[in-house]
């Protein structure tokens, strides 16, 4: 499940394409994401492998040979639509440059797929896995004890690391907790702009999660590592594709190992949807006082494997939020720690508010703003004539009662498109 690639390796290597110069016994995986490999040559040897995350990796060609390589690409692997390269930077030696390919054509490789290993050693090419694109000059992080927070740092009572940060959740919670944030790390812009009007920019790194690497990381360690990855394809309100989801998408956990065995943080918090559990022979019901009971399904239980491979004891539970805001939110939470550390069992229980009867359950209406008759932000959501007949139009004349939010109760579960319109999904107050 973490992706131990060292036969694979072996059989490219002995088909003569793949070269780096070094065995791979010799050398770690290269990470660097920047280093630069001399032109082909007509001797081949054994390249570093790449143990751990997906697959991804660099081919060296001549610039007369990158189309007929993508054509090969699409020849060797039909299941993928579309071949796509990550990156093209030039090489030290004019006339060559190296092609970042996507992951499903560097697993091609790594497995020997007889096309694309025929096609590179006919045109005397090399392919370097574990290669990770450079960043821009302009997105180069700087070392957390560069940072302004280094100080903050030291008095803190925790440090974590927020990868598929989105716009802050985890670092939300985390640092009301005492923890400071040493990386961030996400790919979406919008995203990250309103990342940094919250917590600034020192720490975040905006870009793909393949690209990051051990440099990223603070020298001295973390405490913490967390990590909301991607819910797409698991998510009942999608194709629920999986582990096989497209391009590398349902595969983004391989990365978190990647992270855990290079990193070692003695604990970790990562996030899902619940679709995750019960995909795939798993299962929810109703038990006892109407508690919901989850049992997973195979998706569930390889991802568990996979962490647990890394050497970690991991203990998983399924969150409602209507614990804590008006919204009927599920969603599974990982909670690991180091094995040596012989960490206790996790008391669950904990972590809800004291219950009191005579105190009422938060409803929307306690997190309304009270001026918004007059709130400047709010009047411009307000719906147009035109936006409000397009409404009607979807729900047949009873957009009220289907659309709109009952201020005095709970929110269901909201999803990205209850802002759209034309959506069954909308929800408006």
């Amino acid at each position: 499940p973490t992706m131990t690639m060292s036969a694979a390796a072996d059989t490219v290597a002995d088909s003569g394409v793949v070269t780096a110069g070094e065995s791979a016994s010799s050398a770690p995986p290269s990470h660097t994401g920047n280093s630069r490999t001399p032109a082909p040559s007509t001797t081949f040897t054994s390249s570093p492998v790449q143990i751990y995350g997906i697959p991804v990796g660099v081919v060296i060609l001549a610039n007369k040979d990158i189309y007929p390589f993508k054509r090969a690409c699409y020849k060797a692997l039909p299941q993928v639509e579309k071949i796509v390269f990550r990156g093209v930077e030039p090489s030290i030696d004019s006339g060559y440059q190296r092609i970042h390919v996507q992951t499903e054509v560097a697993a091609a490789i790594v497995d020997g797929n007889p096309q694309l290993t025929d096609f590179l050693r006919s045109r005397k090419a090399k392919y370097i896995p574990g290669e990770r694109l450079a960043r821009p000059k302009g997105q180069q992080r700087r070392r957390s004890g560069d940072c302004a927070s280094a100080q903050k740092k030291k008095s803190s009572k925790f440090t974590f690391v927020e990868l598929f940060a989105g716009i802050g959740g985890f670092r939300r919670g985390l640092e009301r907790a005492g923890g400071t944030c040493v990386l961030a790390s996400e790919r979406d812009k919008v995203a990250c702009q309103v990342y940094r009007r919250q917590f600034g920019s020192d720490d975040l790194v905006e870009g793909d999660m393949l690209d990051i690497v051990p440099a990223d990381f603070p020298s001295d360690g973390f405490d913490l590592l967390t990590a909301g990855f991607p819910c797409q394809p698991f998510s009942r309100r999608g194709l629920q594709k999986g582990l096989t989801d497209y391009g590398h998408r349902g595969q983004m956990y391989q990365e978190l190992c990647r992270t855990l065995m290079e990193q070692r943080p003695p604990y970790f918090l990562f996030e899902n949807v619940i679709g995750l559990v019960t995909m795939d022979g798993g299962s929810a019901w109703r038990g006892v006082d109407q508690v919901r009971v989850f049992q997973p399904g195979r998706v569930m239980d390889r991802i568990l494997g996979a962490f647990r491979e890394c050497g970690y004891k991991v203990e998983w539970r399924v969150i409602n939020s209507r614990s804590f805001v008006p919204q009927y939110r599920e969603r599974v939470y990982f909670v690991g720690s180091l094995l040596e550390l012989d960490f206790p069992d996790m008391n669950w229980e904990n972590i809800y508010p004291p219950k009191d009867d005579k105190q009422r359950s938060m409803v929307l209406r306690d997190i309304m703003c009270l001026d918004y008759a007059t709130n400047p932000g709010i009047a411009q959501c307000e719906l147009t004539e035109r936006q409000w007949t397009k409404l009607q139009q979807v729900h047949a004349g009873n957009a009220t009662k289907i659309a709109g939010f009952d201020t005095n109760t709970i929110a269901p579960t909201l999803i990205s498109s209850y802002r759209s319109l034309s959506s069954p999904a909308t929800k408006f107050i």
